[in-house]
């Protein structure tokens, strides 16, 4: 990859992981689309399918469209052609538990004790932590 990345090595290393066993990967963030877009391309990860948050024009400038945030992944995703249920899903905070719940396995990554904790209630399992941080 050689560039400097804003992306943890360990997340690099497991999405490639993924890729070169075949599965299919798609990132889905509240992160702006084309600011999203733009962080792959030069991690050298432009080719993973992305479904992110999006802008309209409004007024002369730009405001949220779409937010692909919390449970209103799941309706981006599937419009996406990315519908649940899903084989496995990362996330580091809480707000995913709807996308958590549609997947078969669940990682934590690096995420704060509070979330662990609404995580595990509120999925009636223990959370598998990655600690990438």
């Amino acid at each position: 990859m050689g560039h400097a990345s804003v992306f943890l090595p360990a997340a690099t290393e497991q999405l490639q992981a993924h890729m070169d066993q075949g599965d299919q990967v798609v990132i889905a963030t509240g992160c702006v689309e084309a600011l999203a877009q733009a962080l792959l391309r030069h991690a050298g990860f432009g080719h993973v399918p992305l479904v992110a948050s999006t802008l309209r024009p409004f007024l002369g400038g730009l405001v949220r469209d779409q937010h692909c945030f919390g449970p209103n992944k799941i309706p981006m995703l599937s419009a996406r052609g990315f519908a649940p249920p899903w084989a496995i899903a990362y996330t580091d905070h809480h707000v995913d538990l709807p996308v958590l719940r549609l997947s078969s396995e669940r990682y934590l990554v690096s995420p704060k004790p509070k979330c662990i904790a609404r995580i595990e209630q509120a999925l009636g399992i223990k959370a598998t932590i990655l600690a990438w941080r």
